[in-house]
């Protein structure tokens, strides 16, 4: 039995505080304002001990959370990438990690040295050809990651009237817009073994801020050697040697796959799409993977699609006529959302995750779920 601390700031962990109920669970949210308590989650029953903070700078967050909770095995690694550069040593990083996995901007550089494929990074803006995508250097989740297609929009973005979310300053890195599919990888490293969990297909919106909308497994991909080979290039690289880990890459008209994301914490969407595919309690070996070096491998059994409802902001009436019983997991959206951003509404547009014997069967689940929820807009 383990002390295990977790970030139960939303429903991302609905799973972890199931399935790790033989520890012993700590938590602890960081909340600007007293709106940001009433769209959390309610403590978990098998959460010992909550900790609520009302502080915006992370480091003091996680100052208290450290000076409060000072008897923790482990920290659940489930966290927002942001948070990365305060809880490193706690998580078992050195410096020299922490330094290139804390920003885009180096890990793509580091990446690119030891030989791993990676889309051009622009420092001088007169030398790229477009289109390009402006990434925060310290973004996550798609957050303010826009598409710009010549010059003037580059200049109406950088101007800083256009409408962009960066909360850490507006230091942006500008790399080629690869066109082609996201594929993503999630895994374990376990004493120096890379081991891979699952691959998959992200969609992404048509706006300029092309957020995250749904996520595809097929259980037989199989054209998974070029990511291993890039994978293992960037991990031993990096010296790591015990860690979960998930990156994004661009599967490029040439045939090259190319690293847009690295992280080495657990996916949020891997979680989910496991645990339907292969039936078993991911982030219980996550944590006896950290803990008790357990090399179990995952076997994927189902196609599982997992995709948000397309759902505008504002007040809405919503029901559910259909059968929910097709549904693996099925929330169905808010009926108010207050922020203006779209890639930030992901999370209350609601949900749906199916699963079947191949991809078709999952995705026809899915759209009748969708095809039977009446949105009617109050404003």
């Amino acid at each position: 039995m383990a002390n295990i601390l977790l970030n139960y700031q939303t429903s991302n962990l609905r799973y972890a505080v199931e399935e790790l109920k033989e520890h012993n669970l700590y938590s602890w949210r960081a909340l600007g304002m007293e709106f940001a308590k009433t769209i959390s989650p309610n403590i978990h029953l098998n959460i010992i001990e909550n900790l609520d903070i009302y502080k915006s700078d992370r480091k003091e967050i996680i100052d208290e959370v450290f000076n409060y909770y000072q008897d923790i095995d482990l920290i659940f690694p489930l966290y927002n990438d942001m948070l990365f550069p305060y809880l490193y040593k706690k998580l078992g990083f050195t410096d020299k990690q922490c330094n290139i996995l804390s920003s885009k901007q180096a890990y793509t550089a580091f990446a690119k040295s030891v030989g791993v494929t990676v889309p051009n990074t622009y420092t001088d803006i007169k030398q790229v050809t477009y289109p390009i995508i402006a990434k925060p250097v310290n973004g996550t989740g798609s957050i303010g990651v826009k598409v710009l297609n010549d010059y003037s929009e580059y200049f109406f973005f950088a101007s800083g009237e256009d409408i962009q979310y960066n909360d850490l300053g507006k230091h942006y890195i500008f790399q080629d817009f690869i066109d082609g599919p996201t594929i993503s990888c999630a895994g374990r490293i376990v004493d120096g073994d890379i081991l891979f969990d699952c691959v998959y297909t992200i969609e992404s919106s048509d706006l300029p801020y092309r957020a995250e909308t749904g996520f595809l497994l097929n259980s037989y991909y199989k054209n998974t050697d070029p990511i291993k080979e890039q994978i293992e290039k960037l991990s031993n690289g990096l010296e790591l040697t015990n860690c979960a880990w998930m990156a994004d890459f661009i599967s490029g008209r040439d045939g090259q796959f190319y690293l847009v994301d690295f992280s080495p914490r657990l996916s949020v969407s891997a979680q989910v799409l496991i645990k339907h595919s292969a039936g078993i309690d991911y982030n219980k070996l996550i944590v006896d993977s950290l803990l008790y070096k357990d090399k179990t491998k995952v076997h994927l059994d189902k196609c599982v699609v997992y995709k948000y409802f397309d759902v505008a902001k504002g007040k809405h009436k919503v029901e559910f006529r259909g059968d929910a019983t097709l549904a693996d997991e099925l929330t169905l959206p808010a009926e108010q959302s207050y922020l203006t951003r779209m890639d930030m509404l992901m999370g209350s547009k609601g949900f749906c995750v199916t699963s079947g014997a191949t991809l078709t069967e999952a995705h026809d689940k899915w759209q009748t779920i969708a095809s039977d929820i009446i949105i009617t807009k109050l404003d």
